[in-house]
């Protein structure tokens, strides 16, 4: 059993997350920039992404401070996300799973 707290064992998701590397320079040569989130000074909505496989990717962290500007962030970003690897996502508030994995809503040319 892996933990890093003595009374809570580590969850799937960031065992997960601590195996992933970062994605190559070349894999992310051609993806456009990601938007940056909005500042949120007491946010607490942020997402979780996965792959095709079910499996955790590392993507830009950024919190918000409503569910409405996440959901407004993740369209914006769907392309330049899915460039990435991340073809769902989970959307949490605070450490609670909202809804998701959902798939992302990419343009047609993107995909």
């Amino acid at each position: 059993m892996d933990t890093t707290h003595t009374t809570r064992t580590r969850t799937r998701w960031s065992m997960l997350i601590d195996r992933l590397g970062a994605p190559s320079a070349r894999d992310c040569a051609d993806a456009p920039p990601i938007s940056p989130a909005p500042l949120a000074h007491h946010g607490h909505w942020n997402w979780l992404f996965a792959d095709e496989m079910g499996l955790a990717v590392e993507a830009p962290r950024a919190s918000f401070s409503s569910q409405d500007t996440a959901e407004d962030w993740l369209e914006a970003n769907a392309d330049s996300l899915g460039r990435l690897g991340v073809s769902a996502a989970t959307l949490l508030d605070g450490e609670h799973a909202v809804y998701g994995p959902t798939p992302l809503r990419r343009t047609p040319e993107a995909a």
